[in-house]
């Protein structure tokens, strides 16, 4: 979608997005294969892929925005690709680790259950319905209660928290939730 592509660069290029690795996948790096393959799916500047080539994964980024991507570092264990995830099919039984990070699209939440490798991690965070937090976040782009759980029931579940976060500009407190689920 062009409009996504357009406003995301304006993002990007306003410098207005996270750098620093996330918590949830510094909380869990212990867990992390030392070599494999890892996919980052919307991975914006590259805050995540940075950390996990330096740990020695082969990692690939997917982002619609170009401008994002040019902020990636340079590294011989990272590619990126500049894509609609709309329309993007994720390698089946090829992935030891999958990040996601405040991206949903549930075409590819169900890839993702086929895309990673029996042993593979997912780590996922993202905006969850809650009605004590309203939000002005398009409703396709939010969980429903028990939805994770529906995709990843065949999964180890090694963290299932909910935290509270101040959105942007407008102060908007929503509730996410930070996942980490192993393929059994």
């Amino acid at each position: 979608m062009q409009e996504d592509k357009i406003r995301w660069n304006l993002r990007y290029q306003n410098d207005g997005m996270p750098t620093q690795t996330s918590d949830l996948l510094l909380r869990f790096k212990n867990i992390l294969p030392k070599t494999g393959k890892a996919l980052d799916i919307a991975c914006g500047n590259g805050r995540n892929l940075n950390f996990l080539a330096k740990k020695g994964l082969q990692c690939e980024g997917v982002d619609i925005s170009e401008v994002a991507l040019s902020k990636v570092a340079k590294d011989e264990n990272i590619k990126t690709f500049c894509l609609d995830l709309d329309t993007y099919k994720l390698k089946e039984s090829y992935y030891d680790v999958i990040l996601n990070f405040y991206y949903l699209n549930r075409d590819i939440l169900k890839q993702t259950c086929m895309a990673l490798k029996k042993g593979g991690i997912l780590f996922l965070e993202t905006f969850i319905e809650d009605e004590a937090y309203p939000t002005t976040i398009e409703s396709k782009k939010i969980l429903k209660k028990g939805e994770l759980e529906s995709f990843f029931r065949d999964f180890e579940i090694l963290c299932h928290e909910f935290k509270i976060i101040t959105r942007d500009k407008n102060f908007e407190e929503a509730k996410v939730v930070c996942f980490v689920a192993k393929k059994c």
